[in-house]
């Protein structure tokens, strides 16, 4: 058996996710391989646990390598599902204070490893921390984004904290639930085929406007000029791709608390 860590069991499920998304799609793309694997094990000198993903696909360029973990970078076409990043997964492990890297010795394929610190006496003892009160307790939330590994992470998420959640890969979807469900909260992506983000907050405004201050938005294109612009014009609050569950839970509070205030 492995030692115990002190971690979010949220976010570490979401890197290794990502890991395993990354792989199959390299596979996937290319024709190359057909396994992954995922190992786990003590790390030398009993400091730690060290898990390792890899699998026999392409693997990444040698002139690709430094640059994976830089925050935007990305070698997929649009469209294609990017989870949450190489650059927020090497985030996450480090606030655990561990590292992630890519083994430069694996000659076919790729081998990712994380290293994560063993819990300290003290931090087993404290006790988990209450979810803020106004959330869960039979609260729904619609959560819309055309990457259906992202919207059932979300979705996932937010299920841990008690909520009901719906999640529809398209806007057009989105409005279809909208129209035979009640929900106190929408959660949407901004860039979607069809009815995208934008277009999906209008018909809320013009359909069901007791949802529009309960309407937020989770985006990889912030930087865009359309969504720049969109974010500005309806003052609508708003994470940026990849999302922490505690940046998650936050921005639900914000928008369950704001909406309660504006109707007093």
């Amino acid at each position: 058996t492995l030692p115990d860590i002190m971690a979010d069991a949220d976010q570490i499920t979401q890197v290794i996710i990502n890991l395993l998304i990354n792989a199959e799609q390299a596979i996937s793309k290319s024709g190359i391989g057909n396994r992954i694997v995922v190992k786990t094990r003590p790390m030398h000198g009993g400091g730690g646990i060290k898990v390792i993903v890899q699998d026999n696909g392409p693997g990444v360029p040698e002139n690709l390598r430094a640059r994976i973990f830089e925050p935007f970078f990305t070698t997929k076409d649009v469209g294609d599902g990017t989870g949450i990043g190489l650059a927020f997964c090497h985030r996450i492990i480090h606030s655990h204070g561990g590292q992630i890297w890519l083994d430069p010795t694996r000659k076919k394929g790729s081998r990712f490893c994380i290293s994560l610190p063993l819990a300290r006496e003290a931090d087993m003892a404290t006790p988990e921390a209450d979810i803020p009160d106004g959330q869960g307790h039979a609260k729904r939330i619609l959560v819309v984004d055309d990457e259906p590994d992202v919207a059932e992470l979300i979705a996932e998420i937010l299920k841990r904290d008690g909520f009901a959640v719906d999640y529809a890969n398209s806007g057009d979807g989105a409005l279809e639930l909208l129209a035979t469900n009640r929900y106190d909260l929408v959660l949407s992506d901004l860039n979607m085929p069809g009815v995208d983000g934008r277009g999906l907050y209008e018909a809320i405004l013009r359909d069901h406007r007791d949802l529009a201050q309960r309407t937020g938005f989770i985006t990889g294109d912030t930087m865009g000029v359309a969504s720049q612009g969109f974010l500005k014009d309806y003052g609508r609050p708003f994470l940026e791709k990849p999302v922490a569950p505690t940046e998650l839970r936050k921005l639900v509070q914000t928008l369950l608390t704001d909406a309660e205030t504006g109707a007093e």
